[in-house]
């Protein structure tokens, strides 16, 4: 492969792992949109969560209970809950709300795919990685992780 194709399939990969983290978000905020009254402040209890307790720990909440964060859409102790079609507002919440663990998942697998990819076009766009048996390969990312050459590359002795 030229190197010019190998570019181009990574920053494809990039392109499309950017329209998946997309597509993922964007089912997220239609489930919070349809599960709470607040969707941005339940956003931000979640993402208060998941700082303290975990990405773990927030699955584990959003699955026990995720009325938590926030008024449920269609509650009957909403303004929402009393009117004409509160009942499927708390139908349609209490559907979505099932999702939610999923999506949340979603999002994150997405991001991370997102975050490699684009780590992956930076270290080849940086020189750091060349094909095998190529003359005057550069240490890669991998090798400068494991040790392997920092000393001898920076000019500094090995002890």
């Amino acid at each position: 492969m030229a190197d010019d194709e190998v570019r181009n399939n990574l920053a494809s990969r990039v392109k499309s792992a950017q329209a998946d983290r997309l597509v993922a978000s964007a089912a997220f905020q239609r489930a919070m949109d349809a599960v709470y009254m607040d969707p941005e402040l339940a956003a931000l209890r979640m993402g208060k969560v998941s700082r303290e307790e975990g990405f773990n720990g927030l699955l584990a909440r959003l699955e026990k209970n995720p009325g938590q964060f926030g008024q449920r859409r269609g509650s009957l102790l909403s303004p929402e809950g009393v009117t004409l079609g509160g009942g499927a507002k708390r139908a349609r919440a209490a559907e979505e709300m099932q999702k939610l663990v999923g999506l949340v998942r979603s999002v994150s697998d997405a991001t991370r795919a997102e975050k490699d990819a684009e780590k992956a076009l930076g270290i080849y766009d940086s020189g750091g990685w060349k094909p095998k048996g190529e003359e005057g390969r550069r240490k890669g990312w991998l090798d400068l992780m494991r040790g392997k050459g920092r000393k001898k590359d920076r000019g500094e002795p090995e002890r």
